[in-house]
């Protein structure tokens, strides 16, 4: 039997020196909203403090966290983009469907 979900793959990128209860604070929103969404979370894990090979909003380093999500059905990402965006300790994010 096939699985109907869909998969997706989410890297955020934090502030490096944003503290632990603030940088779950902010990845708990994401959560909320992928939930409230309809999606599952499969998986949620911080990947660490990286060296950047470019510099990204005056930022050496970042803290890098994967969420791992599936969808019944087809899910668009603009109000998600949106929330992401306007999140000011977020500097960089990617969605990939896998």
């Amino acid at each position: 039997m096939k699985d109907n979900k869909e998969k997706y793959q989410i890297v955020i990128v934090l502030e490096p020196k944003l503290e632990e209860k603030s940088a779950t604070k902010v990845l708990d929103k994401a959560v909320k909203w992928l939930e409230t969404n309809g999606a599952e979370i499969v998986k949620k894990e911080q990947l660490g403090i990286k060296e950047l090979v470019y510099p990204i909003k005056k930022f050496n380093k970042a803290n890098f966290w994967e969420i791992e999500v599936s969808f019944e059905n087809t899910v668009g990402f603009r109000e998600f983009n949106l929330l992401l965006d306007r999140e000011a300790k977020i500097i960089r994010y990617l969605i990939l469907k896998i």
